[in-house]
């Protein structure tokens, strides 16, 4: 579903443009014969993981138990049934292999289902400006964290979290991070699977952002009868601005979870109509 509403608004010397975009868009599986062989197989975002009665991009993930007060290793469960959840394990690879998919949880579609922008455009006399805010509700994202094997490997250059990690008992009560693995054993990439993907670190991806502004001011030939073309405008115009609002609390940005946000950029420049 789309929806466009427009709204023009005089006031004196004073001009007031607004268009708000808003769309709808939901899809759900309703018939899908192919099982996959493993919990495993349906965590990976942005992939085809097709399970009856939800989206077919969703983001899905495993129980969380916190942490255990003897040594800092995340928690799960396995077997449950229904709405029970099963019972609380750190037999990571258990529950990664498991065929038993109550051990999944859906916590949302990876990409929103409600978006648009609302534009908006100012005039008076020569002078307009516009601005471009842009939304999306609706769907979730996971966030990184650290990741013990690939810092150990040399392969990531880690992560803040790492401050926040389990250090001694009683930290399980205001810290999610896992303790750091001294030595590295055979279990330590599994445990590092199971907190990626446990629910713990799936976040609310709802936003709303001001994309773009422009200034501009216009020279027209009936205002100035000697101007060599008929309208002369001289913009100033920045894009990239940044969050308004998100509904996360970790500070990230949802449309760049893991990347380099597009850098804010500034323009002059002039446009002439003959």
């Amino acid at each position: 579903m789309d929806l466009t509403l427009h709204a023009n608004n005089t006031f004196g010397a004073f001009r007031w443009n607004s268009v708000l975009l808003f769309s709808y868009v939901r899809d759900k599986v309703t018939k899908y014969e192919q099982i996959q062989a493993a919990v495993n197989n349906y965590l990976t975002v942005n992939t085809l993981n097709p399970l009856l009665g939800h989206p077919l991009y969703s983001v899905y993930a495993l129980r969380w138990e916190g942490l255990d007060d003897l040594a800092g290793n995340p928690q799960g469960y396995l077997n449950g049934a229904g709405q029970t959840p099963g019972k609380v394990t750190e037999d990571y690879n258990a529950i990664l292999f498991s065929p038993d998919l109550s051990n999944l949880i859906y916590k949302g579609p990876a990409s929103p289902p409600y978006f648009g922008g609302w534009r908006n455009n100012l005039f008076w006399r020569q002078w307009g400006l516009s601005c471009n805010i842009v939304y999306k509700l609706g769907y979730v994202f996971r966030r990184t964290s650290i990741n013990y094997t690939t810092l150990y490997g040399g392969n990531s250059p880690g992560h803040p979290d790492y401050d926040r990690r389990w250090q001694n008992p009683g930290d399980e009560l205001h810290t999610n991070v896992p303790s750091r693995p001294i030595p590295i054993l055979a279990t330590t990439q599994s445990r590092d699977n199971f907190y990626q993907n446990s629910e713990v670190l799936v976040e609310n991806g709802d936003l709303v952002r001001l994309q773009d502004v422009q200034l501009t001011y216009d020279f027209s030939r009936a205002a100035h009868p000697k101007l060599p073309m008929e309208q002369l405008r001289i913009y100033l115009y920045a894009n990239n601005l940044g969050l308004i609002w998100k509904a996360n609390h970790s500070g990230i940005d949802p449309d760049f979870v893991s990347t380099v946000p597009n850098p804010r950029t500034l323009a002059l420049g002039i446009k002439a109509s003959f």
